[in-house]
């Protein structure tokens, strides 16, 4: 009973944090060594703490995933990165951004539906978006996985693998 106590107020935590705007979108630069010139950003997600700092608490994504609100907080974070996105290429800025995509994610039956609307209603040109496949959540039928990544590889989503190599993982993941 404590344990699913536990859980419902986890749940209930993160999804005020959503929507109490405690969650929000931090960037890091990609620069390229040799000339020092900025290629892309890198997303990060970020949750307000009590003292007004920001951070990735130890053990949030893993509490996420348990409550099963995976999905909610990654559609947050894809979708708030194609917002910014869409405000950077309406100022001509097409720097692209890379975006963390879980297992779970990449799994859910409308993930793809779901981010080609995205990419259809903030206009997000071909090529800008890059969605890094976590390897550290166990993909179980890596060819369903690139199936289901084809559409979106169409649409001019560029994947990428996200800490390759840091798991184990086969060289069929290669292809995607």
């Amino acid at each position: 009973m404590e344990a699913a106590q536990k859980r419902l107020t986890e749940e209930s935590d993160i999804l005020n944090a959503l929507e109490n705007h405690q969650f929000a979108i931090w960037l890091q630069p990609q620069v390229e060594m040799t000339s020092g010139k900025l290629v892309m950003r890198k997303c990060y997600w970020r949750i307000q703490q009590p003292d007004g700092s920001w951070d990735l608490p130890d053990g949030l994504i893993d509490r996420i995933e348990c409550c099963g609100l995976m999905v909610t907080v990654g559609h947050w974070v894809l979708e708030e990165s194609c917002r910014l996105l869409a405000a950077w290429q309406e100022r001509g800025i097409m720097l692209p951004l890379s975006v963390n995509l879980s297992a779970l994610q990449l799994m859910h039956p409308n993930m793809v539906a779901d981010m080609l609307e995205l990419l259809t209603r903030y206009r997000i040109q071909p090529g800008t978006l890059i969605l890094e496949v976590t390897e550290s959540r166990r993909i179980d039928d890596p060819h369903a996985a690139v199936a289901i990544l084809r559409p979106l590889r169409n649409a001019g989503v560029r994947v990428a693998l996200d800490d390759f190599g840091m798991a184990t993982q086969g060289c069929v993941s290669c292809s995607i």
